[in-house]
């Protein structure tokens, strides 16, 4: 199965991470991905963030790649 061809919006995805990360914050309740030896879907989302605040205009070409 593929991608819709509609484009990502990097602010969407921020979004998504930001509440990725907000769910396992504070030993929230994670989500289906989790296991003992963390999660990849929370690793995905520290990374975005922390492109986010870095360097805005990178995470737009990387979000452009996808």
């Amino acid at each position: 199965m593929s991608r819709i061809v509609e484009p990502l919006h990097v602010d969407d995805v921020v979004q998504v991470a930001s509440r990725v990360d907000h769910a396992h914050r504070d030993g929230g309740p994670g989500c289906l991905e989790c296991d003992s030896d963390g999660c990849g879907q929370h690793a995905w989302a520290a990374d975005i963030l922390d492109r986010h605040r870095a360097d805005r205009v990178a995470l737009r070409e990387l979000v452009a790649s996808w």
